[in-house]
């Protein structure tokens, strides 16, 4: 059951990662890098599960953020996911965001004790 909810929520996230993908398109087309920042800046802001995000040209050169992010070093409660940035090979750039999926294993595993009380509840009754 758990395995299955995070797949789930592997592809929501997935989902909204490609659509902020799509979003830097023409602004990295444009070389807007300044607004670059402040659309992944604000996706950063409204999405706080997101831990760390992180936009490499082609050529592997940060273009966000500014400083070289510190390694999140393989944590259990953690998700990657890793989206190119354009519609044609070559791509313009890869955008990374690091997930923190601690709160929904936490509610994954209170849901599981609530299914199993009930459970054992029922089969005492019959």
């Amino acid at each position: 059951m758990k395995s299955q909810i995070v797949s789930m929520v592997e592809k929501q996230y997935n989902a909204h990662l490609q659509a902020t993908a799509e979003g830097l398109v023409p602004l990295l087309l444009e070389r807007r890098l300044a607004n670059v920042y402040e659309t992944l800046q604000a996706h950063e802001e409204d999405n706080p599960h997101w831990i760390q995000v992180t936009l490499r040209s082609v050529a592997g050169d940060l273009l966000y953020p500014l400083d070289e992010p510190q390694s999140i070093g393989g944590e259990p409660m953690t998700l990657t996911l890793k989206e190119n940035v354009g519609f044609l090979e070559p791509y313009l750039a890869e955008l990374k965001i690091v997930i923190d999926i601690s709160s929904i294993n936490h509610e994954v595993n209170q849901l599981e004790r609530k299914l199993g009380i009930a459970f054992t509840v029922i089969m005492a009754f019959f």
